[in-house]
């Protein structure tokens, strides 16, 4: 499986991310130097996250809050229609 890193606004869908495969994440708004440390990072096999995506993570760990899955939502194609 390749190294993949999210990168994106929404940090609703962190915990289905991560469980999908992916080694890190990163906002969209990072600014260039975090960039490059996390693609670093991911790509030598390590897994890295930007501290707010890491709190979001966290937050959804502790106080989940249910989410019906479409059945058209997989770690390969988490967007739903």
């Amino acid at each position: 499986m390749p190294d993949l890193l999210k990168f994106g606004f929404f940090k609703t869908d962190m915990g289905f991310v991560m469980s999908a495969g992916a080694l890190g994440s990163i906002e969209k708004q990072a600014l260039d130097s975090e960039l490059f440390v996390a693609i670093r990072t991911v790509a030598s096999g390590r897994r890295y996250m930007s501290p707010d995506n890491a709190e979001a993570l966290l937050d959804q760990l502790v106080s989940p809050t249910p989410q019906a899955a479409s059945p058209d939502q997989t770690p390969d194609n988490p967007e739903t229609p």
